[in-house]
Parts: C-alpha cells; structure tokens; sequence
C-alpha cells in the first residue's frame, strides 16, 4: 500500500525543534487502501504527532511496531512507513540516531503481521459486530450504522435488518423496595487497597486511570492485580498497548505473583487482540468470564482499533457501550488505562481525546504524575489524586483529592519489586510531602549544601511547575521542621545569608506504619 498522500501532507510541514504535527485531518483514501489501515496508520500517526518530551521514544517505538506489523503482513511497504515515522518523529524533537536507533528494534513487529477484515467495504466496528464464527461477517444493524454516521459505507443492495428487540415486562426501574422500608448500602470501593486498608476501586463500575508516560499507570493496574490474586479472586487484562506477554508475566513475577496463579486460566487471562473482530471475540470470553477485576491497556488503542475517532465525544461512547459495558459485571471492577493530552498545562482533568473518556467513567477516575519516576534500583513515587468519584467512596479518604503516592521500591539485588499506596500524597496540606523534596533535593547536591533561596527555587521548580499548588510559607514550614528534626542543619554565612546542609535522609514513608508481612511478600 502506498503512502504517498503523506509525502505530500508531511512536505507541507517542515520538522523543526519542539514542533507537534498537526494530523487532526489526516486523510483516509479510500480507493488506495483499506479504511482499517487507514484508520491504524492516522491513530498511530497522531498520538506519536501530539507526544512532548519525555515519552518521545516509547511513543515512536510503538507507533513503529504496529506499523510494522501491517508491513508484516504486506498491506504497507517497510521503506515508506519508516521515512514517514522519521519525518513525524523529527517533528517532535528526536534526533536521527534516536529514530535510527528505535526504528530497527520495531522492526520485530514484522513477526506478528497485523491483518485486516477480508472485505474492504466492512468497516472496523462492522467487522466488531460481525459473526466471528461465520464464513463471511454477518449482517449489522443498519440502525447502529446509522448513529454512527457509518451507513453510507454499507453495500447499497443490503437491505436487510435486524428485528429490534422487545422490551419484555416494565420498562421503569423496581423501587417498591424503598416503600417496603427497606435500607439498601450506597455503592462503596471495594477492590484494590491502599496501604491503611482503604479499598481504591468499584465493582460494577468502569474505573480509569490516566497520566503522561512513565507515571507508572499498568503497574498500578498490575499491583491491584497482585492483590486480588492474593486474595483469591480471577483477572483479565486486556492489551491492546502492545506490552507482550512475556514482558507483562516478568513484571507480575517482579510484583510477586504466584506463577502457578498466573498460569491457571481460571485465575488470569492475558487477551491481546489485533483486530476487531477478535477484540469481539475477547469481550464475550469475558462476559462468559466474568472476572473480579479487568484491566484494559489502553483505551488510546480500542477506540481507534473500531476505526472510530478517539476526539469525539459520539465516537468514544459508541465505542465504550459496544466494548466496555456488556463486561462491566455486579462483581467486577473495570480499571482503563490511558494517556494525558499535550497541553500547554496539562491538566485538563481527563485523558487525550475527547471528554467523554471521563463522562463514562462511573467508579473513579485517578490522575496519576510522577515525584520520581520508577526505573530499575530506584524508588519510583506517583502521586495519585481523585480528579472524578461519582459514587463518593474514594474521594471521603482522599483529602483534596489527594489519594496517596503509589511507590516502588525496585532496590532489591534479586530484581523483586516492594509496591504499595501510602496515604501520604505529594499536597501543600501534607508538610511530610515538602519536607520529603527538601530532603531529597539537598542530598542529591553535589555538596549537599544549598542557600534558602536555592532550596526554595529548586522544589518550586521541580515539584510545583506553575500548578500553583505551594502558597505561603508551606515550604519554609517544612524546611523548619526538618531542621528542627536534626535531617537537616541551618547555619549563616559572613553575608548574613542562611544555607542548609543533609544530615540524613528522610523519608515520608517512615511517618506511617511500616510494611507489614503480607506487603513484603507481594
């Protein structure tokens, strides 16, 4: 397949230093290829277009390896994708031996070739709604089509239409209970926990968490995880993000994981589709499942897997009743995944795309940012806050909205990694957080000695960035305090000027109980 019409849309668009690609109108020409590559190659193209600093890589190495699997399977030509995602990439700020580099290892998505519906004129959420165990897709419903301005692509002599269902007894919900007098419990979080015992997430719900790369969201989802096998219940996790199996089993067995659980089907079932029609086939495995808990990785890829456009709101909710919803069980908590849009301050409140991500979230909803960013021999802390609750369970132990810090201890020399939710989260309210970023700022100076002026810049500049969370004296509040501890000592110089040296490390951590037993053993 040819990609020439990007030629001509990318020559348009010089590369230049932190410039974003405006692929919001990336044409899909119908006559030159199939409308479900098109809508794979515009997805990839935009999230890489639209990716800031910091996620550049792992957003090429995606967007290159899903490519790459088209190329696998003959429906893209190897040469064309990678001079594309080289021009695209160069407009985001990488250089050419990062693109070079990044470039060759996706080339292993070659290996797994990516196909396509087998008629050109079933689009991809057609193809979702097709019979998978027929011949050639069954008939969908012109209705459906219709709403979602689909219709026209349809074969003009296809007339056929699928008898609506009829309602079968009232159409109102049953509150005579509430005359009876009956006392029924609001819904209340139930699975997951944070380090005090407090549940993070809802059964029945759609739960979601979302952030910018790195701030560790498919650990999260995986700790959950590891709890829930620890405490007997079955998972499903739904990759659609590429992750891999093996990659995604190391970091169970790196959590803790029973590898016996994660190799019995009637515990954990790993699902990684590459098409809509097997994505069809995965949602009623899961419905026949029905598992305690459900992650999806990510909700970036499904949306656009439907060949349906992640920016609106229509798109989005179409697809979330399609998918999500018929496996959103009365025991089972779904956990979605997803990305943070590239604004100029990145806090819009929900996940890229259109607003309706957050709108159909019914349980919580978590904005995950990193403190200090998870890496191997590191302490990796997240800072978790409520940014939706519509049942209210969550944000009553959330103060400001603040959850807490999701930490990650990969220190250990056998590779094992000690994961858990401390109440303290980064918050001007909490003087442990700042007195934490003291601490740790002063200790990684070169001469563990800085003046008052530069020990407040400098956990302005790192820890507040413009947010305007810090008011008032609440850093020179913590600073106090950590003097007045003995972490730190305040001493004058021949100007008059204060200065501050580390004495020894402190931790936020140590204010609260210490880990017990069943935490280690995870």
């Amino acid at each position: 397949m040819s990609l020439d019409w990007l030629v001509d849309m990318l020559a348009t668009k010089p590369a230049r230093d932190g410039a974003i690609l405006d692929l919001d109108n990336l044409p899909a020409r119908e006559g030159d290829h199939s409308a479900y590559v098109a809508a794979a190659v515009r997805g990839e193209l935009q999230e890489l277009g639209g990716t800031g600093e910091g996620g550049r890589n792992h957003a090429l190495n995606k967007a290159a390896y899903v490519l790459n699997q088209f190329v696998g399977s003959g429906e893209l030509d190897a040469n064309e994708v990678e001079q594309q995602l080289s021009a695209v990439a160069k407009t985001i700020g990488l250089d050419d031996r990062e693109i070079d580099a990044t470039l060759v290892s996706a080339r292993k998505g070659r290996d797994s070739p990516r196909m396509v519906p087998p008629r050109e004129d079933i689009t991809p959420l057609a193809a979702f709604n097709a019979d998978p165990t027929a011949g050639t897709p069954a008939t969908v419903s012109l209705r459906l089509l219709k709403d979602l301005g689909l219709d026209h692509q349809q074969n003009q002599d296809d007339t056929t239409t699928e008898p609506e269902a009829q309602p079968e007894g009232p159409a109102h919900v049953d509150l005579s209970w509430v005359a009876r007098g009956e006392q029924r419990e609001p819904t209340k979080p139930s699975l997951g926990s944070r380090f005090d015992g407090v549940p993070i997430l809802y059964r029945g719900k759609i739960n979601g968490i979302y952030g910018d790369p790195e701030t560790a969201k498919t650990w999260l989802a995986m700790h959950i995880a590891t709890q829930v096998f620890n405490d007997g219940g079955n998972v499903a996790l739904i990759d659609i993000d590429h992750n891999g199996d093996i990659d995604t089993i190391n970091r169970f067995l790196k959590l803790g994981a029973d590898p016996k659980v994660l190799g019995d089907p009637s515990r954990f079932r790993y699902y990684a589709p590459e098409s809509p029609p097997e994505l069809r086939i995965v949602r009623d495995q899961i419905v026949d499942y029905c598992p305690d808990y459900l992650v999806i990785d990510s909700i970036g890829e499904l949306v656009p897997m439907l060949g349906l456009d992640s920016n609106s709101n229509d798109d989005i909710s179409h697809a979330y009743r399609t998918v999500l919803m018929p496996m959103v069980a009365e025991r089972t908590a779904v956990l979605t995944i997803d990305h943070l849009p590239k604004t100029t301050n990145g806090n819009t409140g929900y996940a890229i795309g259109g607003i309706a991500k957050k709108r159909i979230v019914n349980g919580v909803y978590l904005h995950a940012s990193a403190i200090a960013i998870p890496a191997p021999g590191m302490h990796g802390k997240i800072a978790l806050k409520v940014t939706k609750d519509r049942p209210g369970g969550v944000r009553a132990h959330a103060p400001s909205g603040n959850l807490g810090t999701f930490r990650l201890d990969s220190t250990a020399p056998d590779g094992t990694i000690v994961a858990y939710i401390d109440k303290d989260a980064f918050d001007p309210s909490q003087p442990t957080s700042l007195m934490e970023a003291a601490s740790e700022i002063l200790a990684s100076t070169p001469k563990q000695n800085l003046s008052k002026t530069k020990l407040v810049n400098a956990i302005k500049d790192t820890y507040d960035k413009n947010k305007g969370w810090l008011q008032g004296d609440a850093i020179q509040n913590a600073i106090d305090t950590l003097v007045k501890e003995g972490f730190i000592t305040q001493s004058t110089n021949d100007l008059g000027h204060t200065r501050y040296t580390h004495v020894k490390k402190y931790n936020a951590a140590n204010e609260i109980a210490p880990l017990n037993q069943w935490e280690i053993d995870q």
